[in-house]
């Protein structure tokens, strides 16, 4: 992370501010932190330019909601139990494929659409998960979930909706007291 340090500050007699910050940038992003309550003011009012003659191609920044509100927007929110059961039923309708085990020692590819996790009691206690999977030539493929290997997930879109899950999920605990926004430029 590069440091952008302040190169000027005026400061008005009403409580507003007007701050440069400058400095070179190493690679193709820098962060800058500011408080929750801030933020609001921030977007209103940043500029970000390089004088080095190249291009700003966006500024990104965490929103100030809670972690909950923020998961709510993606379609991909795992619990906390039977998660890999719970990712595959959220990947209903995309194309993965899957490292699936049916000869022992010897896992085999499938690749297709996801249909869906269905469970079955065994006992008042237990249940088993099979896992469907609509392969390109319209054939069902139906795999007891502890047979599965590996997922692999073949979209783009859901390939982002579980990494942005994931990043929120972690920057949550990870977060300085009210220090939740960064501005990247």
């Amino acid at each position: 992370m590069t440091d952008l340090a302040v190169r000027e500050m005026v400061l008005y007699k009403h409580g507003v501010g007007f701050f440069v910050r400058q400095g070179e940038v190493q690679g193709t992003s820098t962060t800058l932190t500011f408080r929750r309550e801030e933020v609001k003011d921030i977007l209103k009012s940043l500029a970000v330019f390089d004088r080095a003659g190249g291009q700003v191609y966006g500024v990104h920044y965490q929103t100030p909601m809670d972690k909950r509100h923020r998961l709510a927007n993606t379609s991909i929110n795992l619990t906390d139990d039977t998660t890999a059961v719970n990712l595959l039923q959220q990947l209903r309708g995309r194309e993965v494929t899957l490292m699936v085990e049916t000869n022992k020692g010897n896992p085999m590819p499938y690749t297709g659409r996801m249909l869906g996790v269905d469970n079955q009691a065994t006992t008042d206690y237990d249940r088993i998960y099979y896992v469907s999977l609509l392969s390109s030539d319209n054939t069902s493929h139906i795999f007891p979930f502890t047979d599965v290997r590996q997922i692999t997930i073949r979209d783009a879109q859901s390939k982002d909706d579980l990494t942005y899950f994931l990043d929120t999920s972690t920057t949550e605990d990870n977060r300085r007291g009210g220090n939740d926004s960064h501005e990247r430029g």
